[in-house]
């Protein structure tokens, strides 16, 4: 079932524009416990390692497992090439729209940078399951 605007605007010829992914951040004093990804990564490492060698500014890709007040979920860390906002929002876009359908319900996935203090967290509880 197709909802019905998404028909009647695709008849007129005019392809709706996916919306924009809000970028969350995470506050620096915010308590946050860290984990294996476990079995919730699964499709979607499959899905990634499909979609990452097209995308040369992706390096290294991780999950960890992530929780804090908002409940547990799996962050996807990773190495780019460039790491500007731009180019980070960029390849966020294409991620989000190729885990579409993938996760369970209710079930959520964060996406960042591995650098800094996460560095260490990826390196100890990460699944590495892409590496240009």
């Amino acid at each position: 079932n197709l909802d019905k605007k998404l028909i009647a605007s695709l008849a007129d010829g005019v392809v709706p524009e996916p919306p924009k992914q809000d970028i969350k951040y995470i506050p620096k004093e915010s308590q946050l416990k860290v984990g294996e990804p476990g079995l919730d990564a699964a499709p979607l490492i499959e899905r990634f390692q499909k979609l990452f060698p097209g995308h040369p500014h992706v390096l290294q890709a991780a999950f960890i497992k992530i929780e804090d007040t908002s409940g547990p979920r799996l962050l996807l860390g990773l190495r780019l090439q460039d790491e500007s906002k731009d180019e980070f929002r960029k390849i966020a876009e294409i991620i989000a729209k190729a885990s579409e359908g993938i996760l369970a319900k209710g079930k959520t996935m964060d996406i960042t940078l591995i650098r800094g203090k996460l560095d260490g967290a990826f390196e100890k509880y990460g699944n590495i399951f892409y590496k240009k």
